[in-house]
């Protein structure tokens, strides 16, 4: 009996062996067919999603269509296909991809729908076009547009004059008034003006003779407030990269006249007429911080200045015809009454003018509650730290040109009116 037993143990045994010796071959063969399977599959996925033949991908400088797809999608598109309509080929797509990034886009297909907002057909397009060198007919019309362009702006801007002025006009008595006092105690040392202007003359001269790669940034920023194009990202590493070639951005800010570090830089274009009721010219310019906030970004603003000095009315014989202005405080804070004076200094004119913020107009509003002189006076004199501190720091505009040499100063006041249309961080 046991030996009969022991036969079947060994039978069983074998029968087993053989089971899994089967198994394990019919497995090795059902893995291999399916790795085979998925291979073909993989092969047709790639002909059928590839969106260009390879034909086309490598006359456009990739190695097939395969990689061209790959290569669109790194771009933030979807297919080769997409990319090849906006007119790249692999050099192309290189090297505006590397601009788009420099400029802080998500990607090129990012840049490409931003510039195509502005009228472009892509951001290769912008970027050619916008930079070429400006000429004086282009100029004139950038400047004669100005008004038109801005038209929904300039309306905003007579508004917030308008009450402006009244409210001066509820707080203010006569010869007591805000803008006579702070007027007075501005503009009192015309030797420190001219020196105070001075001191912006040297950044006039290096736009004079910026390099191509400054001129270029100067070239699309320019078009960009002619059009009254949004800021995006290429507007803001255009700021950026102008203000650093410049000098006028640091780590920790900078400051020309006084000791206000945080303040602000900024590009200008003057209308060549005004339909403001502040009467005098219009500039629309965009304006940077120079200095970063705490997450390395830049405020920004785009603002339009009327009358005054901070307008500023460029030389007639420059083609290049922009304004270069420096001003205490954040580029956000530049809202308010602004009175100055105009200056010449070598081959460069501008002016001198400071703005009265309407966050001080409204305390002198709050503090005055009766219109009257003697309650003006005592709302002056509790703004005195104010008043003071704002003519130690005048801003300072410039127009880049070639006029007459000699240093002079103008003794009439102009007043205007800042009007901030936009603000925001890049």
């Amino acid at each position: 009996m046991k030996k009969i037993n022991k036969a079947k143990q060994k039978i069983a045994i074998a029968l087993i062996t053989l089971f899994v010796a089967d198994a394990a071959s019919a497995c090795n063969l059902a893995c291999r067919i399916r790795r085979d399977l998925d291979k073909a599959v993989a092969v047709v996925t790639k002909v059928v999603t590839s969106s260009v033949s390879d034909a086309t991908a490598a006359a456009n400088g990739f190695a097939n269509g395969a990689a061209a797809d790959t290569a669109a999608v790194a771009a933030g598109y979807n297919n080769a296909d997409e990319l090849l309509n906006e007119g790249y080929t692999a050099a192309t797509l290189a090297t505006n991809s590397a601009l788009a990034k420099s400029a802080n886009f998500a990607n090129l297909a990012a840049a490409d729908t931003a510039s195509e907002a502005m009228g472009f057909s892509s951001y290769a397009d912008r970027m050619t076009r916008d930079s070429v060198v400006i000429l004086s007919a282009e100029m004139n019309t950038i400047r004669s547009n100005i008004n038109s362009t801005y038209a929904q702006a300039l309306s905003g801007a007579d508004n917030a004059y308008a009450v402006t002025v009244n409210t001066l006009k509820t707080i203010a008595g006569g010869a007591q008034g805000l803008m006579q006092y702070a007027e007075g105690q501005c503009t009192s040392n015309a030797t420190s003006l001219t020196s105070s202007f001075g001191k912006i003359t040297p950044y006039a001269t290096k736009i004079v003779q910026a390099s191509p790669a400054l001129q270029a940034a100067i070239n699309r920023t320019t078009r960009t407030i002619g059009r009254n194009s949004a800021p995006d990202a290429q507007t803001a590493a255009d700021m950026l990269q102008i203000g650093q070639s410049l000098g006028l951005i640091t780590s920790n800010g900078l400051a020309l006249v006084g000791n206000s570090m945080q303040s602000n830089f900024s590009l200008s274009v003057t209308g060549s007429g005004s339909d403001m009721m502040v009467g005098g010219n219009v500039s629309v310019g965009l304006a940077m911080d120079t200095f970063p906030q705490p997450n390395n970004h830049y405020n920004m603003a785009v603002f339009l200045a009327a009358g005054g000095t901070l307008s500023v009315d460029p030389l007639p014989s420059a083609s290049l015809q922009v304004g270069l202005g420096w001003g205490p405080g954040s580029s956000s804070t530049m809202e308010g009454v602004n009175f100055g004076v105009g200056a010449s200094a070598g081959p460069v004119s501008g002016g001198i003018g400071w703005t009265i913020p309407s966050t001080l107009l409204a305390q002198m509003v709050h503090e005055a509650q009766n219109p009257s002189p003697a309650n003006l006076l005592a709302a002056v004199n509790t703004s005195i730290s104010a008043i003071t501190s704002l003519c130690a720091a005048p801003g300072l505009s410039v127009a880049v040109g070639y006029g007459v040499g000699g240093a002079n100063m103008n003794a009439s006041v102009g007043v205007g009116y800042s009007h901030v249309l936009w603000a925001g961080q890049f």
